[in-house]
């Protein structure tokens, strides 16, 4: 499969009072076309303003202080933004974590639909509600017709995030982003949103940047998984080879801290320490005051990423490349 998105060198820095919060630091990162991709780990970690940056949406005190975003072969941070504009939401589309947040209050949901609908596509009123109908339809939103007509708030969350995937679908969009989609909603819905997402990519081709803070979800959904810690991939391969062979301390931490059937009475593990300060990082590896496993040259010498198998990558010293035995 080809590459439908290449990440490369990418730093985004926040202006702060204190100086300088480096959020992002993605090395090099790739979602082939088609598969659906999870960015996984904890809150805070920079998930959120990767999403963004692949929009180029960062604002002030943000900034993209350097690097590449290639789509479809075009690097998304050299474009005018008229071109930008209509690469947003015709091209790539992204549903927000809130949906209540994300719809206009003021609008009803169909509104909504035919006005982001003839902003990218030269079509009459009429046309435009016949094609919203249609992609509510598509996911699976009970009487059309009928929702068309709702405000926000008389749908429940599971519903407006069903309108939110019509929004983002409703142009034909290549790439989705779904920045923590079922974050705030129950589990019997967010399994329901799920399902649905990957009935998009199995019937429209839809290539999914699928971002969450659960492992588990990861594992349900993703081809392949990268594991995100102060803006930076600490592990990246695929879903099965994250959960089989972890190789960084980090995602074995995340995988351990995953409710299992048979936890019974036993305490979760958790992860020790606190995720450093953007602003204050450590010299060497940034899990490294939080790791068990760490050693001195962790402290002085930021690891490099190392192959550990087909599609596997690590950054940690103590990761061995592929047939090395001596480390």
């Amino acid at each position: 499969m080809e590459n439908i998105l290449e990440i490369k060198n990418l730093k985004v820095d926040f202006a702060t009072f204190r100086g300088t919060a480096h959020v992002l630091d993605i090395e090099d990162l790739c979602v082939r076309e088609g598969e659906i991709y999870g960015i996984a780990g904890e809150s805070g970690s920079g998930k959120s303003i990767l999403a963004l940056s692949i929009l180029n949406l960062i604002t002030p005190p943000g900034r993209i202080a350097q690097g590449q975003v290639i789509f479809s072969g075009r690097d998304l941070l050299k474009l005018h933004p008229r071109e930008m504009n209509g690469i947003r939401g015709e091209e790539i589309a992204m549903i927000f974590q809130d949906p209540m947040a994300s719809l206009n209050p003021v609008l009803t949901v169909g509104q909504q639909m035919v006005i982001t609908i003839r902003q990218h596509r030269k079509i009459s009123a009429k046309e435009a509600e016949k094609e919203a109908k249609r992609r509510f339809e598509d996911v699976k939103l009970p009487d059309p017709d009928t929702t068309f007509k709702k405000y926000p708030h008389e749908l429940s969350g599971g519903m407006r995030q069903r309108v939110l995937i019509a929004l983002a679908l409703s142009c034909g969009a290549k790439l989705l982003i779904a920045d923590e989609a079922t974050r705030a909603l129950d589990v019997t819905i967010q399994a329901g949103i799920l399902d649905l997402l990957r009935e998009l990519r199995k019937n429209n081709g839809t290539t999914i940047l699928l971002i969450t803070n659960s492992l588990g979800v990861a594992a349900q959904m993703c081809d392949r998984v990268g594991i995100l810690y102060t803006g930076k991939i600490l592990e990246e391969a695929p879903v099965r080879d994250i959960f089989k062979k972890p190789s960084h301390p980090y995602t074995k931490a995340l995988i351990d801290a995953v409710p299992t059937a048979n936890l019974k009475d036993q305490r979760l593990p958790n992860i020790g320490g606190f995720v450093p300060d953007p602003i204050d990082l450590p010299a060497g590896c940034t899990f490294g005051p939080r790791c068990p496993h760490v050693m001195e040259v962790c402290r002085r010498t930021k690891p490099e990423r190392i192959g550990i198998g087909p599609d596997h990558f690590a950054s940690c010293h103590l990761a061995k490349k592929s047939g090395d035995d001596n480390g």
